[in-house]
């Protein structure tokens, strides 16, 4: 949260807009490895 409180100008600004953000927002928690591990991209090296 710190990242995007620095990105306003007025903490109390920034801390109104995360909440409205994460009003409605769901958590959502994904465990195991990561397919993108898996399966990579043209030209990318791991």
């Amino acid at each position: 949260m710190a990242e995007w409180v620095s990105l306003f100008d007025d903490q109390i600004i920034a801390n109104s807009a995360l909440d409205r953000l994460a009003h409605n927002a769901h958590q959502m928690i994904i465990e195991g490895e990561s397919y993108r591990k898996k399966k990579g991209t043209i030209g990318s090296k791991l």
